[in-house]
């Protein structure tokens, strides 16, 4: 088997346990569909970190969806543990929105930040200037059925010519 079947087959028994978990504990303990549906999003963020190609700093993005998991995992988790242990208060309900909220503007700026260090570090190693050449227009129709034109470029970089297809993207 292919490894990317083995991850489609398992993301596809992730998904049916947390509809399952959703069915059959959502009126007796509401808690652990929110745990199931975090572990959905930590999987398949992951999953999807995992086979995007590309620099770690375009995968960036991706993170939200494995820590927003990771916390709709351990914020259940935490008040699964107090009704257990009534004397211990380690979260209360005031504290939810707050937490929500600092890991949102958390992750917010670390968005930000990562985007900003990938592109200085994509200008500290993409240094040589290539003067290109447009050698073609390939069209395509678009999905309002417009003619749309994707540039072929070429250019010589490093002693070996490059021809390089440019997808056309809206503006």
């Amino acid at each position: 088997m292919q490894k990317g079947m083995i991850a489609g087959i398992m993301a596809v028994v992730v998904v049916l346990g947390t509809i399952l978990s959703v069915i059959l504990f959502a009126r007796t303990q509401p808690l652990i569909p929110v745990m199931c549906i975090g572990v959905n999003l930590a999987y398949l963020g992951t999953l999807g970190i995992i086979s995007t190609e590309g620099s770690f700093f375009k995968k960036i993005p991706l993170l939200v969806f494995p820590l927003v998991g990771c916390g709709m995992i351990v914020i259940p988790a935490i008040f699964m543990y107090q009704q257990s242990h009534p004397g211990r208060i380690i979260l209360t309900e005031e504290m939810i929105p707050k937490l929500a909220l600092g890991a949102f503007f958390l992750v917010g700026i670390l968005l930000c930040l990562g985007s900003v260090v990938g592109l200085f570090y994509q200008r500290s190693i993409c240094t040589e200037e290539v003067t290109a050449t447009c050698i073609e227009l390939v069209p395509s129709t678009g999905s309002k059925g417009a003619t749309l034109y994707a540039p072929v470029w070429e250019y010589y970089c490093g002693g070996r010519l490059w021809t390089v297809r440019i997808p056309w993207q809206p503006m």
